[in-house]
C-alpha cells in the first residue's frame, strides 16, 4: 500500500521558483544567470512546520549526487513510499533542501526528513554546495552522509566543508571557536552511510568492524612533521568528525540488487528512528518545536545570504526565542479572545460572578497554552513567571483603590464594559415602559390618582424590576428611575391624600435619620474599638506565648530533674534489694513520663490557640467592610440612608423589618445581633468582645480547658495519678499526686 506522504521544497535558490500546483521547481525567468547567488524559504512549507507542535527530531540526508539519497529518505515511510522525487536521469531531482510533508510519530517526539540536494552534480557551483551542506548541518539532529562505496578522495575533499565550521558560523557573538568541542554541543549526530559495500572490513589482515575500518584507514592520523596537503586534510578532517559532533557511526549497505538490500535498508531506518532525539535548542533543557525550526529556516537562511557576515548560534537563538514569545502571547490572547466571545455571544446580560467564573475557565487554558508554547525554549523559572505575570495583565490589569482589586484593563476589562451597557440597554427595555406607563397614568392623571395607589404601582415596579433585570447595571438603572420618580414631587402634591401620606413618610424619615446619626456614631466608635482591641489583643498573644512558653518550659525541665533523681533512687533501691521502694518509684517515673507526655500537648495547645486566635484576628479585620453592597429592601424606606444607593425618600429602598438596621447596615447585624454580632465579625455576637476574643473552649483528651488568657485543668491517670495545672501569662501552678504514696508542687509567679 502506497503511503500518502509527499514532499515540499523548504529551502531553493532563486534560479528556481516554486510551483505550488505542478508540486516542483521550476527555472524562474526573472533572475539573470549573472546576478547573485539567493536562497529562498518556501512560505508554504513554514506553514507545514509551524503547525507541528511536538518536539522534533530532524533526520537530513546529504551526499555526492546520483547516490541515491533520495530513495533512502523516502524509504524512512515504507517499502512502497515514494516520498520525495527519485529519477535515473544525470541532472539532479533534488534542488536545494526538502522535507517530508508529514512527520513520523514516535511518541514523545515527531520526527522530520529533509532531503538535501546532492554535491557536486552539474549545475552546483562550491558555494551552493557548501551553503546547503552547512544549513542542513544547522537544522538537523542526525545528519547522514550518503556516500557509493569505499570512501574516494572526491568524498573527502566535498566534506572537508566540516573542517571549516568555525569560520562558516560563530557560537556567540564576538567570540572564536578555538577547539571543534566547542561546537559539540550544537551540532547532530554524524552517520557515514557507505552504499554498494561488499568487501569485509579488514586492518592488517584481520576482520575488523566497518567503524574500526573508517578509522584507520579513511579518518586516519599521519605523524609526519610535514604531512602533505593532501594529508594535512584528512587529519584536519578526522580531527573534526571525531570530535565535533555528538557521535559518529558508520553503516553500509549492499548494492540495490542485492537480495538483502531491503532488509538492511529496513534494519538501518529502525536504528535511526529509535535513537531519535529532539534537536537541542541554544541552551541546555530546551527543544525545538515546528515554530522554532521554522524560524531558525528563516534566520540560518537570511544569514548564508550575506556576503561576509557569520551567523551566531546564540544570537539566532536569541531572535527565535524573541520572537516564539511573541507569537506565543498573540495565540494565547486571541483564544482566550475566542473563547469570552463566544460564550458571552447572547443578547442577555451576565452577572458578574458569572462573567468572572468564564474569565478564570479561559484564562486557565489560554495560560495552559501560553506555558505550553515557551516552556520547551525556556527553562529559567524566574523568566518563565515574569512571561507568565505579563500575559496575564494582558488578560486583565488590576489597581488597588481603597484595599480593593480594580479591573481596570486587559481584555477583561472589555469583556466587563461591553456586558455593562449590554446590561444598562436591556434593564432600560425592562423599567421603560413601565416608566411610561406611570407618566401616562399617574402622573398626567395625578389630581384623579391617590398617592396610595401610586405607591402601589411604585411597589409593583419595583418587584418585576427585581424579577426581570439583569447584569451590573440593574442598580445603576433603577437609581435612575428613581431620581426620574421623585423628580415628579410636584405632581405627588396634587393627588389625594398626599399630605397624610406624606406626614407618615416624614415621621418614618425623621426616625430613621436618628437611628442613622446614632448607628454612624456607633460605627465609628467600634471601628476605634475594633483597632484598639485588636493591637491590645497582638500584645497580650504575644505575652501570653512568651510567659505560657516559659512556663511549661520551666514545668519541663522539673519533671525531667524529678525523672532524672528518680532513676537514681530506683537504681540505689534495686542495689539495695529493696524491691517494694524501688516498684513505687518505677510507679513514680512512669506517671513522670505520660505527665511529660501531656505537658508536650499542652505545648502544641497553646500554642496552636495563640496562633488560631491571631488568625481569626486577622480574618475579623479583613471581613470588616464599612461599605457594603446595596441590595434591594421590600419596601419603601425613608430617609436619605434608607439602603446605600438605593435607599429612602431620596434614592433607595431599606427593609420593611430591619429597617436601618437591616437594610442600611447591609448585613453589619439585623435586629437582634445589632453591631456587636455585624461589627464583631464572628467575635461574639451576644458575648460581644469579652466572647469573641478569649471566650472560646478548648478540650483536649485529658479535660483541659482554657477561660480568657488562662489554660487549666486536671489530669487523671490509669493508675489513679493526677495532674492539676494552671497557666497564664503571671503564673503557673502545677500540682502532681501519686495517691498514697507522693506529692509534687510547682507555684511559679512572675
Amino acid at each position: 500500500m502506497k503511503v500518502k506522504v509527499g514532499s515540499i521544497p523548504l529551502i531553493h535558490s532563486n534560479r528556481y521558483r516554486y510551483e505550488k500546483i505542478k508540486d516542483s521547481l521550476v527555472l524562474n525567468e526573472n533572475v539573470r544567470p549573472d546576478e547573485p547567488l539567493q536562497f529562498v524559504v518556501n512560505q508554504d512549507a513554514l506553514k507545514i512546520l509551524q503547525s507541528i507542535d511536538k518536539p522534533l527530531a530532524v533526520i537530513s540526508i546529504n551526499g555526492m549526487s546520483r547516490t541515491g539519497k533520495s530513495l533512502v529518505a523516502g524509504r524512512f515511510f515504507g517499502r512502497q513510499s515514494q516520498v520525495f522525487p527519485v529519477s535515473n536521469q544525470s541532472e539532479a531531482c533534488t534542488h536545494g533542501i526538502w522535507m517530508s510533508t508529514e512527520v513520523i510519530d514516535r511518541g514523545s517526539h515527531a520526527v522530520l526528513l529533509l532531503d538535501a540536494e546532492g554535491m557536486n552534480h552539474v549545475s552546483s557551483s562550491h558555494n551552493s554546495d557548501n551553503a546547503i551542506f552547512l544549513l542542513s548541518m544547522l537544522l538537523s539532529s542526525t545528519f547522514i552522509y550518503n556516500s557509493k562505496n569505499l570512501t574516494t578522495a572526491s568524498d573527502i575533499d566535498q566534506i572537508s566543508v566540516v573542517c571549516k565550521l568555525n569560520q562558516s558560523f560563530k557560537i556567540k557573538v564576538n567570540e572564536t571557536i578555538n577547539s571543534p568541542s566547542e561546537m559539540t554541543d550544537h551540532l547532530p549526530n554524524f552517520c557515514w552511510l557507505i552504499r554498494d559495500f561488499y568487501l569485509n572490513p579488514t586492518v592488517d589482515g584481520r576482520s575488523v568492524t566497518l567503524g574500526q575500518y573508517i578509522i584507520n584507514n579513511v579518518l586516519t592520523f599521519t605523524d609526519k612533521f610535514e604531512p602533505t596537503p593532501e594529508e594535512k586534510k584528512k587529519n584536519d578532517l578526522s580531527r573534526m568528525i571525531l570530535r565535533t559532533f555528538k557521535s559518529f557511526k558508520p553503516y553500509s549497505l549492499p548494492h540495490i540488487d542485492h537480495n538483502g538490500f531491503d532488509q538492511e535498508l529496513d534494519m538501518f531506518i529502525t536504528e535511526m528512528l529509535n535513537t531519535s532525539k529532539p534537536k537541542n535548542g541554544f541552551k541546555d533543557g530546551t527543544t525545538i518545536n515546528g515554530p522554532i525550526l521554522s524560524q531558525m529556516v528563516v534566520e540560518y537562511t537570511k544569514a548564508i545570504n550575506q556576503p561576509g557576515v557569520v551567523p551566531s548560534i546564540e544570537s539566532t537563538w536569541n531572535n527565535i526565542v524573541s520572537t516564539q514569545k511573541i507569537e506565543a502571547c498573540r495565540v494565547s490572547t486571541q483564544a482566550y479572545l475566542d473563547g469570552m466571545t463566544n460564550a458571552t455571544n447572547t443578547d442577555i446580560p451576565i452577572e458578574y460572578d458569572q462573567l468572572f467564573k468564564l474569565h478564570e475557565t479561559f484564562l486557565s487554558k489560554s495560560l495552559q497554552l501560553f506555558v505550553s508554547k515557551i516552556d520547551n525554549m525556556i527553562t529559567d523559572e524566574i523568566e518563565i513567571n515574569s512571561l507568565i505575570s505579563n500575559f496575564k495583565n494582558e488578560i486583565s490589569l488590576n489597581k488597588e483603590m481603597n484595599g480593593e482589586i480594580e479591573i481596570d484593563g486587559g481584555l477583561l476589562y472589555q469583556f466587563i464594559q461591553k456586558n455593562m451597557e449590554k446590561s444598562k440597554k436591556y434593564n432600560q427595555s425592562i423599567i421603560g415602559p413601565m416608566s411610561i406607563d406611570l407618566t401616562n397614568n399617574y402622573f398626567k392623571r395625578a389630581d384623579e390618582i391617590e398617592f396610595k395607589d401610586l405607591m402601589d404601582r411604585f411597589q409593583r415596579i419595583e418587584t418585576i424590576y427585581k424579577e426581570k433585570s439583569k447584569g451590573p447595571a440593574r442598580n445603576q438603572v433603577w437609581k435612575l428611575f428613581l431620581q426620574d420618580f421623585y423628580n415628579q414631587e410636584q405632581q405627588f402634591k396634587t393627588m389625594k391624600n398626599y399630605n397624610q401620606e406624606l406626614k407618615e413618610v416624614k415621621k418614618n424619615i425623621q426616625e430613621r435619620q436618628v437611628k442613622q446619626k446614632e448607628m454612624d456614631d456607633r460605627t465609628i466608635e467600634l471601628q476605634e474599638n475594633i483597632k484598639n482591641k485588636q493591637e491590645e489583643s497582638q500584645k497580650i498573644l504575644k505575652a501570653t506565648a512568651k510567659a505560657q512558653a516559659a512556663a511549661l518550659a520551666k514545668m519541663s525541665d522539673q519533671i525531667k530533674q524529678q525523672a532524672i533523681e528518680g532513676h537514681q533512687k530506683l537504681k540505689q533501691l534495686e542495689e539495695s534489694r529493696n524491691r517494694h521502694d524501688a516498684e513505687m518509684v518505677r510507679q513514680h517515673q512512669e506517671a513522670l513520663g505520660r505527665a511529660m507526655s501531656e505537658i508536650n500537648s499542652l505545648q502544641s495547645m497553646v500554642s496552636a490557640k495563640i496562633q488560631n486566635e491571631a488568625i481569626q484576628q486577622q480574618q475579623q479585620q479583613q471581613h470588616y467592610n464599612p461599605n457594603p453592597h446595596p441590595s434591594f429592601g421590600n419596601g419603601l424606606g425613608g430617609g436619605q440612608c434608607g439602603g446605600g444607593q438605593l435607599g429612602g425618600y431620596q434614592g433607595g429602598f431599606g427593609g420593611d423589618q430591619g429597617g436601618y438596621q437591616g437594610g442600611s447596615g447591609g448585613g453589619l447585624g439585623g435586629d437582634q445581633g445589632g453591631y456587636q454580632g455585624g461589627f464583631g465579625g464572628g467575635l461574639g455576637g451576644q458575648g460581644g468582645y469579652q466572647g469573641g476574643g478569649y471566650g472560646t473552649t478548648m478540650t483536649t483528651n485529658s479535660c483541659f480547658s482554657g477561660q480568657g488568657n488562662t489554660i487549666g485543668g486536671q489530669m487523671t491517670f490509669d493508675k489513679g495519678e493526677t495532674l492539676s495545672a494552671c497557666v497564664s501569662p503571671n503564673a503557673l501552678d502545677l500540682n502532681f499526686q501519686v495517691p498514697g504514696k507522693f506529692s509534687f508542687q510547682l507555684n511559679n509567679k512572675k
